[in-house]
């Protein structure tokens, strides 16, 4: 589950109110604050319930924008207020179920991306007789599932074809993955497929150059933390969010109180420190 899932939420939770207690002594920054959030399945009501009350939440305490708004907004400073991107890992048919009315209802946009390879023409389940990581036996998007989320706002980025873990892959197999996923998403959806997440927020400086090869403009990471001005488009920051996480557990991400986990990430597997490369530009006018 890596170092985040194995840590127990009363850990979590303490650290958390730590943190909070440091905010209000002045220690943390006014201002703005942008955050990718990350969400992959809704395996029973419950967990979709919560959904649903973490959305009422963000549509009083946040701005809810594009992915690509919220790149800009980071690279540009965002003055005040919290504003949240929405991204949903691998393609599980939760997402369009159980998910897609909640974004409807409070008009939010979102990203998906998908490991293309798991996607059929009709309702299939994920098969986890390799290494790809996904849960066994849950259900998957149909491509028509994924076209009428394309129509509905989300947009459709890639997770490699079959989940492939780029920190091991060589060459060849990963840019095959790579590409194979971005082409195929293309010709069903009609657009170009300009983001990317690494599957397992698996990466290294190859794997980066990699993905800036097969074409992608974006690539979002595992690691906890907000958006910052310089950030590397290919190593962007997010902020997981478990099943197994309260509403109120929900709310301390998004006010900043659980922003120490990025610090652990960075500090247990250095190969993934957010440090800016800054060979990758901005796509925004004026940068």
């Amino acid at each position: 589950m890596g170092l985040i899932g194995n840590t127990p939420l009363t850990v979590l939770r303490a650290a958390g109110r730590t943190s909070r207690l440091i905010a209000g002594l002045g220690a943390r920054s006014a201002g703005g604050r942008c955050l990718i959030l990350t969400y992959h399945d809704f395996v029973d009501r419950a967990a979709a319930d919560l959904f649903a009350r973490q959305m009422q939440y963000l549509s009083v305490a946040a701005s809810v924008v594009t992915l690509d708004a919220l790149l800009e907004a980071a690279h540009r400073g965002a003055s005040h207020g919290i504003r949240c991107a929405i991204t949903f890992d691998d393609g599980y048919e939760a997402v369009y179920r159980e998910a897609l009315p909640h974004l409807q209802e409070h008009g939010f946009p979102a990203t998906l991306y998908l490991a293309s390879g798991f996607i059929r023409e009709s309702l299939n389940f994920a098969d986890c007789s390799g290494r790809s990581g996904l849960r066994p036996g849950r259900p998957m998007l149909s491509w028509r599932q994924v076209r009428e989320l394309d129509r509905c706002g989300v947009c459709v980025g890639s997770h490699m074809s079959e989940h492939g873990d780029l920190s091991v892959l060589g060459r060849h197999e990963a840019m095959e993955q790579l590409r194979r996923s971005r082409i195929e998403i293309e010709q069903r959806l009609g657009k170009r497929c300009e983001h990317f997440a690494y599957p397992f927020g698996r990466f290294t400086a190859q794997a980066v150059q990699w993905v800036r090869e097969a074409g992608f403009r974006t690539a979002a990471t595992t690691v906890h933390r907000p958006l910052r001005a310089n950030d590397d488009l290919l190593r962007l920051p997010r902020a997981g969010i478990q099943e197994r996480y309260s509403l109120e557990d929900f709310k301390s991400i998004i006010r900043g109180d659980w922003d120490f986990i990025g610090l652990l990430q960075t500090l247990r597997r250095p190969a993934l420190r957010m440090t800016c490369a800054r060979a990758t530009r901005s796509p925004y006018p004026g940068s």
